[in-house]
């Protein structure tokens, strides 16, 4: 099985009904041990709890999960949008932010003065 990898921006989690989740769900949780949040798939469901692995890892994790330790339930991946998360943490990504949210507001001071200096306040049409 080819290990998946989902970073943060790519995962779509949701609400956890916990009483439908069954082997081969991908789950979010958080680890009980640092909290750190983990992405992997069901392998077993015991009455104690869920057992997970990862697609990459050859055992399972040895943890049986609790319903609060699920945070979210893995629905769709979202092609491209963890590229783009990861150039907007850079500086150059930064910038480029930065430079669309001044040209947004020079255009709209722009736009405001415009319709001033017709004695319209009616934003255009077009």
């Amino acid at each position: 099985m080819q290990p998946r990898s989902f970073s943060r921006p790519q995962q779509s989690p949701t609400h956890v009904d916990y009483d439908s989740l069954q082997v081969g769900d991908i789950v979010v949780y958080d680890r009980p041990y640092d909290h750190m949040q983990v992405i992997h798939r069901i392998v077993a469901i015991f009455d104690e709890g869920v057992l997970t692995q990862g697609d990459a890892n050859p055992v399972d994790d040895g943890l049986l999960l609790a319903e609060d330790n699920i945070t979210g339930v893995y629905l769709a991946h979202i092609p491209g949008v963890g590229y783009i998360a990861n150039i907007i943490r850079t500086p150059v990504g930064i910038g480029i932010i930065l430079t669309i949210v001044v040209l947004l507001l020079i255009s709209d001071a722009r736009s405001s003065s415009r319709r001033k200096q017709d004695g319209n306040n009616v934003p255009d049409s077009r």
